[in-house]
């Protein structure tokens, strides 16, 4: 034991040695994945274990904490959980109403059904996250709004392959469809999170995510047009379909809901409240229900019948009626299988948006420790139960945590009562549908496609490039009149394209310069300087830098073709062209051949080609190697 006046007593100095696994300066070392999910489960025991110990320890209870801490705070998050509870319904009347295609006949009674798949997505993820997997106390979960065009695609998959003279397989194949997609998403996110590439996942093209989001849009309207109308089947492109909506006894039923989005757009402009939302959505039922009980000519029935209200669930419909639909009997595993491709779109859309919305939510929130890995383990966790307990993907959205947090939310008690008043809410859920306007249903769906539309088309104009500008379109317009998933695949082939051409504009050659220039800074005898002067005539000098690839190789070659010009080279001749890459960062295969052919161009004006600054066993010299420029 080593003992000084710079050491305090019982510090070893082999604590000090080089071979110590710790850093020098107290620097982390790489965590094990492993422990990520070990020490996310650890803190949730503690404080399970810590609770417990209190309940049933009567002679450590404080009065005073316990009036605090079991009544005042919880009574003073009221409001936040009143507002978040609003949200999640008028959430549920939007994009979980339209969980399945209910223009198809099959699928048309299921609106309840989805609306309770919502909730129980919305509770799972409300657990997971302010029991501890989140490190944002008020942050809210519910479903991802981006799922509902993939899972229309699954269910007219299904529907295709199976056929509608077999609804039970349909059904069953479908629902359960939708719960694998979770559950893959829940894997998905649990892995990145646990091997540490959160943070890679931002590096994504943002402007392929804007598109995504435009083509949600897009959907959104036209579902809302679907909804509203009452169409049977998708909305069609056609003559057909535009004299059905411009009939007197449809028009009303899109253009009323359509009016009510476009007039809460323009005035939630002006007015701030975070309580306006929920208010003007109230209201709108509100005043509908008034309307009708003033006019004895109106009856709800007749409404129903007109399109103007949901149809009532069939009686003794309870909100646990889609595990009914769970078959796995009637599953059509071959249909089931053609939906992969759209469930592994489908991850990677909502993968994407995490490494987004997190960060966006530390700022508006203000905490400083966040760190992406350790919510996409929280997202994977809420998403593989979410699947396991027959429902659907969730996230933390942003906008609800937000508002949910500036009503005065931010605690995991808050975000315990909210999940509980969603319960609450699920269980009287399916009844209360059959009273619900189809209008404010409408009018959110609208609302919600009218804001993406314009998040995507109108808020990047002047900030996108032309030709990313140009791809957002076509991803938005691909997925609106053909399909999802193939606007995803256009969308990163048009981004590796426009990398591609945004990247060749800049030129890889950082200097050219002739031999005269780039002269020896060695002292030399007077005989030597004026012989080195005259051959340093014939020597040209060009310096490379970056990633030199098949879009960049172009304009070496060409300014190579350019010296080689019958009367650029009468007039300079020269009879070594040096290549410096020194600050070249790799060469991929197509580089290395166009530097073949620019040696071949070279010798028909017996020009010798010299590389430096490159060694036979870096990477650069290796693909050099590989296509025999380092063998001559």
């Amino acid at each position: 034991m080593e003992r000084s006046s710079l050491l305090p007593n019982g510090i070893s100095s082999h604590h000090y040695g080089a071979t110590n696994r710790d850093d020098l300066e107290d620097q982390k070392a790489k965590t094990n994945p492993r422990s990520k999910f070990s020490k996310l489960l650890s803190r949730s025991r503690d404080r399970a274990v810590s609770c417990i110990r209190t309940a049933i320890s009567p002679k450590s209870w404080d009065k005073e904490t316990i009036w605090r801490e079991g009544f005042v705070k919880p009574t003073g998050y009221v409001p936040a959980v009143i507002l978040g509870t609003l949200l999640n319904i008028l959430d549920a009347l939007s994009y979980g109403m339209i969980l399945f295609p209910l223009g198809q006949p099959i699928f048309a009674h299921l609106g309840p059904d989805g609306i309770s798949i919502f909730y129980v997505s919305c509770i799972i993820s409300q657990l997971v996250y302010s029991c501890g997997g989140s490190i944002f106390k008020g942050g809210v979960g519910s479903e991802m709004i981006e799922v509902v065009p993939f899972f229309h695609n699954m269910a007219f998959t299904i529907l295709a392959e199976v056929g509608d003279e077999n609804p039970k397989s349909v059904l069953a194949t479908t629902i359960l469809s939708y719960a694998i997609s979770s559950i893959i998403t829940g894997l998905a996110f649990f892995a990145l999170g646990a091997c540490g590439l959160g943070s890679l996942i931002g590096f994504f093209p943002r402007h392929i995510l804007i598109g995504c989001i435009g083509g949600v849009g897009w959907f959104l309207v036209a579902t809302g047009v679907e909804v509203s109308a009452r169409l049977s089947g998708n909305l069609e492109y056609s003559l057909a379909t535009l004299e059905k909506l411009v009939q007197l006894d449809t028009i009303f039923l899109w253009l009323t809901p359509l009016l009510l989005a476009i007039i809460f757009e323009v005035v939630q402009g002006r007015i701030k409240s975070t309580y306006f939302m929920p208010c003007y959505f109230l209201l709108v039922p509100a005043i509908f229900h008034i309307i009708v009980a003033t006019i004895p000519s109106l009856h709800l029935d007749q409404l129903r019948t007109m399109g103007w209200v949901f149809e009532r669930p069939s009686d003794g419909a309870a909100f646990y009626h889609f595990y009914t639909l769970y078959d796995f009997g009637a599953v059509n595993w071959n249909a089931l299988v053609r939906t992969i491709p759209a469930m592994f779109a489908l991850t990677f859309f909502g993968i994407i948006h995490v490494p987004i919305n997190v960060p966006a939510l530390g700022i508006t929130a203000r905490e400083d420790n966040v760190n992406v890995d350790r919510e996409l383990i929280a997202h994977g966790i809420s998403n593989a139960l979410s699947g396991l307990c027959g429902s659907i993907q969730n996230y933390l959205v942003y906008a609800n945590s937000t508002f949910f947090i500036k009503a005065g939310g931010e605690s995991r008690v808050a975000g315990v009562m909210l999940a509980i008043a969603t319960s609450i809410v699920l269980v009287a859920g399916p009844g209360l549908v059959g009273y619900i306007p189809i209008t404010v249903v409408g009018a959110l769906i609208f609302l919600l496609g009218i804001e993406l539309m314009k998040e995507a088309l109108y808020d990047p104009w002047g900030k996108l490039t032309r030709l990313e500008y140009l791809t957002v379109l076509a991803i938005v317009i691909t997925m609106g009149a053909y399909d999802f998933v193939i606007g995803i695949v256009v969308g990163i082939v048009l981004a590796c394209a426009s990398y591609v051409v945004q990247t060749s504009r800049k030129s890889a050659i950082r200097a050219s310069y002739s031999g005269e220039v780039a002269g020896s800074t060695v002292r030399r005898p007077p005989v030597q300087d004026r012989f080195l002067r005259e051959a340093r005539k014939q020597i040209h000098l060009t310096k490379l830098g970056g990633f030199l690839f098949f879009g960049t190789i172009v304009s070496v070659e060409n300014r190579i073709r350019a010296f080689l010009d019958e009367v650029a080279f009468r007039e300079r001749p020269i009879r070594y062209m040096l290549f410096d890459v020194n600050h070249v960062t790799g060469i991929d295969f197509s580089a290395a051949e166009g530097f073949t052919k620019i040696s071949r161009l070279l010798a028909t004006k017996e020009v010798k080609m010299i590389i430096s600054s490159v060694h036979p066993r870096d990477d650069i010299g290796k693909s050099l190697k590989a296509v025999g420029l380092l063998d001559e």
